[in-house]
């Protein structure tokens, strides 16, 4: 008795239409009929897909799912009409990654996917793999070429230091390697590496030089006395440490023949 007590309701529901409330408040009758009618005008006119969801609680349901059970071929014919809200966003996400790749300087994926919402690069990867790979390439070449320029910029300021840095400070200021920098810059390194041996040779030579001459002055200072200069003796006034032995003694032999000439 109950089924066909559940039958019957379903057969009038079917034939009489269902009261439903609309989106006015009103309730109403709405059968088969009219529901197919209302939604077959609705695809004619805009073709919306949020139409369809107004259409369905205008109806009196609740929501848009009810109305695809009881007319599903106009329903199916509203959604192909408007692209589902995914499609519209991915050729929004993919039309502002085209437009990055016009963009100087470039950018990083990184940001790019920030200002598109995104919080990491991880999707952007894997569903625009081939606009992701360009973008992030295009920055990676620009951030380098970038680098060597300011690299070469720190170079020729360093080339006319005086006096000259290592070739260890210099990588050090400029954060690089040594490999880096014989496959980027080599002549400039060989520059940096002669300048400094160049300027160490001649601060040798000075410094030699006024040892030579502090110590002829000992042994004449050594002679006016009446002491005899002996290498010993000047030793024990000037350590003369920029000279070797031989060549203190040779300074002090040059000296004492000096004073024999005289």
């Amino acid at each position: 008795m109950a089924s066909q007590h559940v039958c019957e309701k379903r057969r009038k529901k079917e034939t009489n239409g269902r009261l439903q409330k609309g989106l006015d408040g009103a309730s109403r009758r709405v059968s088969p009929g009219v529901t197919k009618s209302v939604v077959a005008g609705c695809y004619k006119s805009t073709g919306r897909l949020i139409a369809s969801l107004q259409l369905a609680k205008s109806l009196g349901y609740r929501n848009r799912f009810a109305l695809r059970y009881r007319v599903p071929e106009l329903c199916r014919a509203l959604l192909k009409r408007h692209p589902k809200p995914h499609v519209v966003r991915r050729h929004f996400v993919e039309s502002e990654l085209r437009k990055s790749l016009e963009r100087y300087p470039p950018e990083p994926l990184l940001v790019v996917g920030r200002r598109l919402g995104y919080r990491a690069t991880h999707h952007l990867r894997l569903t625009y793999k081939e606009l992701s790979r360009k973008i992030q390439s295009r920055f990676e070449a620009y951030e380098k070429s970038h680098f060597v320029e300011q690299a070469w910029l720190k170079l020729a300021s360093i080339l006319s230091e005086m006096p000259p840095p290592t070739l260890k400070d210099t990588l050090h200021r400029l954060g690089r390697s040594d490999g880096w920098m014989r496959a980027h810059f080599p002549q400039e390194r060989r520059s940096i590496v002669a300048r400094y041996l160049a300027h160490r040779r001649e601060q040798s030579t000075t410094t030699k030089n006024r040892d030579r001459e502090r110590i002829k002055t000992i042994v004449r200072e050594f002679h006016a006395k009446g002491t005899f200069p002996s290498m010993n003796a000047v030793l024990d006034v000037f350590t003369a440490s920029a000279l070797k032995r031989t060549e203190v003694w040779a300074t002090i032999k040059q000296a004492r023949e000096e004073l024999i000439d005289d």
